[in-house]
This record gives structure tokens, C-alpha cells and sequence, in this order.
């Protein structure tokens, strides 16, 4: 997906609109130069236009700039679709968050009894994605996209006042008050405008329009609430708020880089993250995301210590090895030392079954934090998608996948997910909802190897076949890789257990903290294997 002026040639793009370098808004003179410019020799198919709502009433200046965008679109002959949201939820907190610290209020112009539907971005981004995914069926449309509540910003303030216990009101003001307060803010004069006009056409009921079910089945799952927005963004409106300093260890494997990297791109607003990495060569691709590094060997507990030194929260997440105890209690001891508020465990699925030789050291783990006192929780992810990509190369020489699960459905995670949702709870502003619980984690859908297979075999172009392995078979080929013996017995005892249905399960655990839909198993193959497909899809 680009935006115009970085356009490659394909099928798709989204053109968002953009305030100038200067500050000022963009003008139907400024959108007409990048349009002529980006659209000369412009090779897109499907162009979804990020616009605005109530465009049906272009009196106001951002509607004509829109509408005057979408023209030019069709004018250059490409497929159009026009995604049309109302107000971003998220700009109760980015417009308001700093009035209400200091006064409990916020102001505007938009009316005492006008209604509109706020709606969270990340709704919108998602039906965006979807929308591209469909081209045939949405270039011409226009997508007018609402929130799940009309509301007045009366009906806002208590639902603010809900969020943060503490009684928030909405105050509304002339237009000449209004100007004034925002020349006060040093905005600039075509802002104070632009905003000026859009606020009395919200006030002129304009922007109430109800939500669509289409788009709730589309995306797959329910709009975002403007109350859970605001739980998001709380820590927004919290006078002399302080950002957590969260501490990752383990940010060398697969899915501690993922929590890491999910703190700093989903949460850096409001946290400060500091991955405990082994060396110096391990740290460079943390850093460009504004990380902290803490050098440490879990042999010194004096260098935990220094890792932990003012920090408020701790991810544990111990290898997969034989020192997978050792370090996990070594880093729950630091912890206690530098009294950590809240720990996050990530372990194994229903490890306290203790039916393998992980599920008793991730036990164990799991109790010597239990008794340390540390409030915690565990995070237990189901089976990982990328423990696929470690049979890539049998796949693409001989097009057979060494399983051992019979024809028993198992459930596949993918490591974003279950990363993400690690990062959403290590950077809660309230973590009362997780404190000592234990959260089991598993994805979307099951899959039996056969339908592995078939799914592998659409990203790899040829065709993929599962051999089911007796035990011994599995034991051998786990030695021949160089893996240590009690490793190795303990994989194949979790191939026994899948092997019997233990691991076709579901549960909706990660959509109720994400709000989203978890990654499907071709959505993960899609983003790891590159296609050589010469004409495949390009966003």
C-alpha cells in the first residue's frame, strides 16, 4: 500500500490527505499539484481514497477538497473508491486530552444536541485493507463508514467521565470564543478556519449518520467502541503522566522481538522499552525503534539488576533450552530486588498439565513467581506458526512435510498475535483485568496437516504432501538437527498430545484484548514466504 507520491506501479494505493510542511492546510490549489503530478503516467488500478464525511454537502472547506480530489481520480481514469469515516475516536485524546487535565472540560462549536458517530482508526484501516482485497466489488462505491454510537459531545464528556472517574464536562462556545482560544494556541489562521467550518456543519447535524453492518461482517469481527478507545488512550487525559519503563528480556528470539517491537510501534507514547539483549550486535534493529539496550548475562544477577534499575514492569520470557528454569528464576529474583509492579510470563499451553518436560519447567517457573509475591500474569500461547518455516527447506526440495499429529485438527498461532497481545497487557494503564491470571492463547482456526499442506502448497507453487512420522521417526530427525536429547523427547511428547486432539481447541481470549481478528495461517505464510509468481498483486 503507498500514498501517491510514492507510487509504484500495481493494482492499489491509498491517498491520504495531508496537512502542508508548514503547518497549513491543504487547499484545492496544493491537492490539484500533487494530483497532476502523481497521476502523469500513473499505472494504479484501484485507488482507495481516504476522504471525509457529509461530502454530499460541499459548502465547507475540507468537503471541497475532498470532492475536488475524487474528480481529479476519476478524471485520470482510475478505479476510485472513496472511504468516508466520520470523527477518529482518537482524537477525543489528541484534540481534548490537554483541556480536560487542566480543567476537567473540553470546548467546541459542535452543538449541545447534535449527534455524530466517532470511530476508531484502526476500524477504519481495516476496512480500507479490505476493500483493496476486493477491488471488483468496491471500485465506483462510496464507503461512508460510522461509528458504532451516535452521541452528542455532552453524551462524549460521560463516557470520558466513565473512563477516567472523574466528572468531565463539555462546554460550547461561540465562534468568536472558539477563534480566540486557538489563536491563543498559536494555530494557524487557514486551521482555525477549516476547523471552524467543519464544526458548524457538525453542529447543522450533518455527521450522524448509523453504522452499517456490512462493514462489521467485512472486517470479520465488531466495531470498536468509543469507550475501549478511550481505555486505550487514558493515559491521555491522567495529569503528570509518566510513561511506563517496561523492561523485554529474551528480545533475541522470535517472539520477545515481537512484544518489543509491538511496545514501541503500538504503545510509544505512553511506555518506554528496554530489551535486555546478550551483545551489542543483537541490539542495532531495537535502537532504530528508540529502545533502550541493557547489555546483561543472566550468569551476573548484578547486570539484571542495572537492566531493571527504575523500570515498572517486566517481560519474562525464558529460551527454549535446558536453562529455560534457571533463567526465568533468575530474572524473577531481580525483579523482586528492584520491586517490579507487574511481571508477564510468557509460558507454554496448558503447561500446568505438566505433560511434557517444557510444561514442567514453565510450571515451575510459573509457581516460583507465584510465591515470590510479584503481582503477574501468564500469557500461554498455543503452537507456533513459524515452527513451519523450520521445514521450509524439506518443502521446497522434495514437497513434504514431517508431521507427527495423525489427523488430529491443531490450532496455529501466529507470533504477532500473540505478541501484540503480550504488549497490550505489559502496557495497560490499569492492570487490574490481568493481575494474576492466566491467560491461554490461541488463534483463529485448526488446521489437520492435510490441510497444512494444501495451504503451504499455494504460497510455495508446488504441490505439498504431509508424511506422518511414527515417534521414533520424530526423535530422529530431532537429534539428527543437533537438538539436545531432553529437548527433543520433550517435542516429541507434544506431538503425542496433538496427535490425540488436545490441541483443537479455540477460544475468543485474543480478540477480546486486541479487537481484532488473530492471523489466519495463509496470512502468516503470505507475509514470511516471497512468491514467485511474476503477476502477483501489488499494493
Amino acid at each position: 500500500i503507498c500514498t501517491f507520491d510514492q507510487c509504484d506501479p500495481g493494482y492499489g494505493c491509498i491517498f491520504p490527505l495531508n496537512d502542508c510542511d508548514d503547518g497549513s492546510p491543504c487547499t484545492i490549489d496544493t491537492c490539484n499539484s500533487t494530483l497532476k503530478n502523481s497521476t502523469t503516467g500513473c499505472v494504479n488500478k484501484h485507488i482507495v481514497k481516504l476522504s471525509g464525511g457529509a461530502l454530499e454537502h460541499q459548502d465547507f472547506i475540507v468537503g471541497q477538497v475532498h470532492a475536488t480530489i475524487e474528480e481529479m481520480i476519476k478524471k485520470a481514469g482510475i478505479g476510485l473508491t472513496s472511504l468516508r469515516p466520520n470523527f477518529f475516536s482518537q482524537n477525543i485524546g489528541a484534540l481534548f486530552g490537554s483541556s480536560i487535565q487542566a480543567g476537567n472540560a473540553f470546548y467546541g462549536m459542535y452543538g449541545d444536541a447534535a449527534k455524530l458517530s466517532y470511530i476508531d482508526t484502526r476500524d477504519v484501516a481495516d476496512v480500507g485493507v479490505e476493500v483493496l482485497m476486493r477491488s471488483d466489488e468496491y471500485i465506483g462505491k462510496v464507503c461512508d463508514v460510522h461509528g458504532p454510537h451516535q452521541m452528542t459531545h455532552h453524551d462524549v464528556a460521560a463516557v470520558v467521565s466513565k473512563v477516567i472517574g472523574r466528572d468531565i464536562k463539555y462546554i460550547n462556545l461561540t465562534d468568536e470564543q472558539w477563534r480566540t482560544a486557538m489563536r491563543g494556541y498559536g494555530m494557524h489562521e487557514g486551521i482555525i478556519h477549516a476547523l471552524a467550518d467543519l464544526q458548524r456543519n457538525v453542529s447543522l447535524d450533518r455527521f450522524a449518520g448509523s453504522q452499517s453492518n456490512e462493514w462489521e461482517k467485512l472486517i470479520g469481527r465488531r466495531f470498536i467502541t468509543l469507550e475501549e478507545t478511550l481505555r486505550d488512550d487514558i493515559h491521555k487525559f491522567i495529569p503528570g503522566y509518566q510513561k511506563l519503563r517496561i523492561v523485554v528480556s529474551g528480545a533475541n528470539g522470535t517472539i520477545a522481538s515481537r512484544i518489543a517491537k509491538s511496545l514501541l510501534l503500538y504503545h510509544g507514547d505512553k511506555v518506554d522499552v528496554i530489551t535486555a539483549v546478550r551483545s551489542e550486535d543483537k541490539a542495532t534493529a531495537f535502537q532504530e525503534l528508540g529502545s533502550k539496550i541493557a547489555i546483561i548475562d543472566v550468569s551476573k544477577p548484578d547486570t539484571l539488576d542495572a537492566a531493571l534499575k527504575g523500570a515498572d514492569r517486566l517481560l519474562i520470557l525464558p529460551p527454549f533450552s535446558e536453562e529455560m528454569l534457571p533463567i526465568s528464576k533468575a530474572w524473577t529474583d531481580a525483579a523482586k530486588r528492584s520491586n517490579i509492579k507487574f511481571v508477564v510470563k510468557i509460558g507454554g499451553f496448558a503447561s500446568n498439565f505438566r505433560a511434557t518436560i517444557m510444561a514442567e519447567w514453565h510450571d515451575d517457573g510459573e509457581k516460583y513467581i507465584d510465591a515470590s509475591g510479584l503481582d503477574y500474569c501468564f500469557v500461554r500461547p498455543m503452537f507456533m506458526m513459524t515452527n513451519m518455516l523450520i521445514q521450509l527447506p524439506n518443502i521446497l526440495s522434495n514437497g513434504h512435510l514431517y508431521l507427527r499429529f495423525g489427523q488430529s485438527k491443531v490450532n496455529l498461532l501466529d507470533p504477532r498475535d500473540n505478541g501484540d497481545l503480550a504488549a497490550a497487557i505489559l502496557a495497560a494503564y490499569d492492570t487490574t483485568p490481568y493481575k494474576n491470571r492466566t491467560i491461554e492463547v490461541l488463534g483463529t482456526e485448526t488446521y489437520t496437516p492435510f490441510e497444512m499442506a494444501q495451504t503451504i502448497s499455494r504460497f510455495v507453487h508446488r504441490d505439498v504432501t504431509c508424511i506422518d512420522l511414527t515417534e521414533q521417526q520424530e526423535m530422529e530427525s530431532l537429534l539428527a538437527t543437533g537438538m539436545p536429547e531432553i529437548m527433543a523427547r520433550g517435542l516429541v511428547q507434544l506431538a503425542s498430545l496433538f496427535r490425540v486432539g488436545v490441541a483443537n481447541q479455540r477460544n475468543g481470549v485474543l480478540e477480546e484484548i486486541l479487537r481484532r481478528k488473530s492471523y489466519t495461517f495463509g496470512q502468516f505464510l503470505r507475509h514470511h514466504i516471497v512468491s514467485t509468481e511474476k503477476q502477483k498483486m501489488s499494493f
